[in-house]
């Protein structure tokens, strides 16, 4: 059909090119392959323009014989009159939905047909296309087949606008691209919102001119699908928008081939949101986890360490009174005191323990960071290997903080051998820093996620500890991982180590960051809240180290515990300091005895936790039976922590297990010193 116009505009938009290319590969079709006699005919001139096979079979002419003169010229109308009627209406605007005529063949045959005449415009010219068929059934049916046609036809023109209108309004970002030349054919308002071009900027271009994918090697496996034939479902990629802006898209293809070219659609939908949505979901889930995990492990060290202790309680004890006994030089006194070491020794790791679980402060008072350190030098550069060099970075004029002073010892002793561990037997350099420092919240927050804790820390003043080293460093992968419990990059068997630093620090309300880079080094930093007056439960009183030696007490202790063998060791103990001893096995016991003989009771040895009336119970009772009851609390926790259990109530003292006769005895004789506590 190369002989009638049917170019396309050439200042048509890319997208109009496309589908003016559709319609005429498909009109073409159709009129070549129908078995009607079509004709189309210039309306201006009356000359035919084309005539498809089946006219040129059924009238006798071949096409360069018709193309170009007029129907009149060639003889076909059998009645001019005919001729006239049919393009009278034409020219009205009516053409006839089915008009019967009579034409004549080339050879001179009579040829009754029954026309159908439309006008379209083609290049900005009106032409006319006929359609006939012979009456005849078989014709007829033929006429039905091309009525099909022609439905197909404005269906498929119907599904482009169709299409045309869902392409503009889609959310997705949908494309059009030529697969040949990867020119941009088409592309919808949602791609240019989100990616931020305009449209000329776009059309004719080509993906790597436009520079918008993220991610090279993701570019060639899109290709490398694309030349295998394989349209794309679903394929996760990213994008870079004008402004350089990363966005993940779910990307879906399909290849079609539209008048001879292969042409790309493609649709995305754009899931950085989503994706970003889902990680912060997953970060604050794996925080919770990690807290309730560091919860769970704190719960469990707190419960055996108290365990551990009453078993220690016995051993401590009875290996303490058997060594008052035995005089010096008997053979046996040097086994007891190795058992007494080996007791000590486990009371220590208990006392790890419950710092990891963040319940192991005891003896609380204010610290001089700097006074602190400098008195322990000599020993933290004696602990470390030689080929180590310790620098120490002293700030001045540092304010005190509240704190265990054996715990925060223990806490940097284990940053520094720590420290020296990781640099190993290459030489190297360990840095001990001090200071103050303001943290804000975004600081605070950081450290706490680190640490699992759940509880936010106050904005403020806080005094730091640094040890930073030379050594290898941490790997980022198992950052979190070096404060578990028993958790090492080294052989097995470590102890608790930095767990329990961390359990340290959260018990004294700090927090603690950590900065490495593996290859070069690691940087631990504590920090503890900048002091405050506090209401201390239990002020030290100066008792001078001879009157204590020997001093003996008189009265009765009632010792309550529902460990015989604690209740039992701690009878021995107060006889031996004097007095005379009863026992109560748990709170409701020790509630009758004390109801019963409360005047000759001079104090009450109470355990916190006991089951049927518990400690805190207990000793409500006792201080209602009689309002100057002197009750010291015994327990497996620490001071603060117990105290806590006791709101509103002010014992006369506090006796951490295991305990030894001298702490029993300095306790005895504090509380009894003090006048009558009173609650609070």
């Amino acid at each position: 059909m190369s002989e009638h116009p049917s170019e396309t505009d050439p200042g048509a938009p890319a997208g109009q090119e496309v589908e003016q290319a559709i319609s005429a590969s498909l009109f073409e079709a159709a009129f070549n392959v129908s078995h009607d006699l079509c004709v189309m005919t210039d309306m201006t001139t009356s000359k035919l323009l084309h005539v498809n096979p089946s006219w040129c079979s059924a009238f006798g002419f071949s096409l360069e014989e018709v193309v170009g003169k007029t129907s009149v010229e060639l003889g076909l109308w059998q009645d001019l009159a005919e001729w006239d009627k049919l393009f009278d209406e034409i020219e009205l605007g009516e053409p006839s939905a089915e008009y019967c005529a009579h034409f004549l063949t080339k050879s001179g045959d009579v040829l009754t047909c029954m026309v159908e005449a439309a006008i379209v415009e083609i290049s900005g010219r009106p032409v006319v296309i006929t359609s006939s068929v012979g009456i005849t059934e078989k014709e007829r049916l033929a006429t039905e087949r091309l009525a099909e046609q022609i439905s197909k036809m404005e269906e498929l023109r119907y599904s482009r606008k169709l299409f045309s209108s869902a392409f503009s309004a889609s959310g997705d970002s949908s494309v059009i691209t030529n697969l040949e030349t990867g020119e941009i054919v088409d592309i919808n308002p949602t791609w240019l919102n989100i990616m931020g071009w305009t449209r000329e900027e776009v059309i004719g271009k080509t993906a790597d001119e436009l520079n918008f994918w993220a991610n090279l090697a993701e570019r060639d496996r899109f290709r490398e699908a694309l030349d295998l034939g394989e349209p794309l479902m679903r394929y996760r990629t990213h994008f870079l928008t004008r402004a350089g802006e990363v966005r993940t898209v779910l990307l879906d293809t399909t290849i079609v081939e539209i008048a001879g070219e292969r042409i790309l659609l493609s649709s995305s939908t754009d899931i950085t949101e989503r994706e970003r949505a889902e990680e912060e979901r997953l970060d604050l889930e794996r925080q919770m986890l990690n807290m309730q995990k560091m919860e769970s492990l704190g719960v469990l060290a707190g419960g055996i360490a108290h365990d551990f202790n009453n078993i220690l309680m016995a051993v401590l004890g009875n290996a303490d009174l058997a060594l008052s006994e035995i005089p010096p030089g008997t053979p046996v006194r040097k086994n007891i005191e190795e058992m007494e070491k080996g007791a000590r020794r486990a009371a220590e790791l208990s006392a790890q323990m419950l710092a990891y679980s963040g319940r192991g402060r005891s003896m609380v008072e204010a610290i001089g960071m700097n006074e602190f350190v400098t008195e322990m030098m000599h020993l933290l550069e004696v602990s470390i290997s030689k080929n180590v060099l310790l620098n120490f970075n002293i700030d001045s004029n540092i304010p005190t903080f509240d704190g265990d002073v054996t715990q925060v010892r223990q806490i940097i002793m284990n940053l520094i051998l720590n420290a020296a561990d990781s640099i190993g037997d290459e030489a190297g350099v360990v840095s001990l820093s001090t200071g103050v420092i303001y943290c804000d919240r975004a600081y605070l927050d950081d450290a706490c996620k680190l640490m699992g804790a759940e509880k936010q820390q106050a904005e403020g003043i806080y005094i730091y500890l640094e040890v930073g080293d030379t050594g290898g460093g941490i790997d980022a992968d198992i950052v979190e991982k070096i404060f578990d419990p028993f958790f090492t990059t080294k052989f097995t068997g470590r102890g608790l180590g930095l767990s329990s630093v961390m359990g340290i620090v959260r018990g004294h309300s700090g927090v603690i960051s950590v900065s490495s880079e593996a290859g070069n080094g690691t940087t631990f930093r504590v920090l503890f809240p900048a002091n405050e007056s506090i209401d201390r439960q239990f002020p030290n009183q100066a008792i001078r180290a001879s009157e204590e030696q020997d001093w003996q007490g008189s009265g009765t202790i009632l010792i309550v515990d529902d460990e015989e063998t604690i209740r039992a060791v701690g009878r021995k103990m107060v006889e031996r300091l004097g007095f005379e001893a009863l026992a109560a096995a748990d709170g409701f016991q020790a509630v009758e005895i004390y109801k019963a003989r409360a005047e000759e009771i001079s104090c009450v040895l109470l355990d916190s936790s006991m089951s049927n009336i518990g400690g805190e119970e207990a000793c409500r009772e006792m201080m209602r039976i009689r309002e100057g009851a002197k009750i010291i609390l015994c327990s497996g926790y620490d001071m603060q922590d117990t105290v806590k259990q006791f709101k509103g109530i002010r014992p006369a003292g506090f006796l951490q297990k295991p305990y030894v006769m001298q702490q029993l005895r300095t306790a005895l004789m504090t509380a009894l010193a003090k006048e009558s506590p009173v609650s609070a």
